[in-house]
C-alpha cells in the first residue's frame, strides 16, 4: 500500500484559475507533513506558493514552523527515502523532498507535472 503526504487541503477556498496567475500565494491552512524524527505533523501556521512553469508542471511549497527535530542537524525526506506521494488538489506526485532544519523549521515542496 502507498503511502500518501497530504500537502493541503485548503483548495476549497476556491482559486478559480491558477494557469491566470503567475503566482498564487495562500497563509494559514492546513498542511501536514514529516517532522525530523520520522514522525506526522500538522500546522496551520504554513503558506503554499503556487506557480505554474511554460511546461506545466505545477509547484507547491509549504512552510513549517515549531517542527519536532530531537537529531540536532537538518533532516531530508522524499519520495525515495519515504515511498509517500504528495498529493495535492492537481493531482500526487513523487517529485517532493522536505527539509526539516535543526531548529525547527521546515519547507515541503511538491512539483505536480502534467
Amino acid at each position: 500500500m502507498k503511502k500518501t503526504l497530504i500537502l493541503a487541503s485548503l483548495f476549497a477556498v476556491g482559486i478559480s484559475n491558477v494557469n491566470a496567475e503567475p503566482a498564487v500565494i495562500i497563509t494559514d491552512f492546513q498542511c501536514a507533513g514529516i517532522d525530523g524524527n520520522g514522525g506526522s505533523v500538522s500546522t496551520t501556521n504554513s503558506k503554499v506558493v503556487i506557480t505554474n512553469s511554460k511546461n506545466g508542471v505545477v509547484n507547491f511549497k509549504c512552510h513549517f514552523s515549531e517542527v519536532p527535530n530531537d537529531t540536532g542537524k537538518a533532516v531530508h525526506h522524499d519520495y525515495d527515502s519515504t515511498g509517500a506521494l504528495c498529493s495535492t488538489l492537481t493531482g500526487s506526485t513523487d517529485d517532493w523532498k522536505m527539509t526539516v532544519g535543526s531548529g525547527g523549521n521546515a519547507v515541503l515542496s511538491c512539483r505536480v507535472h502534467p
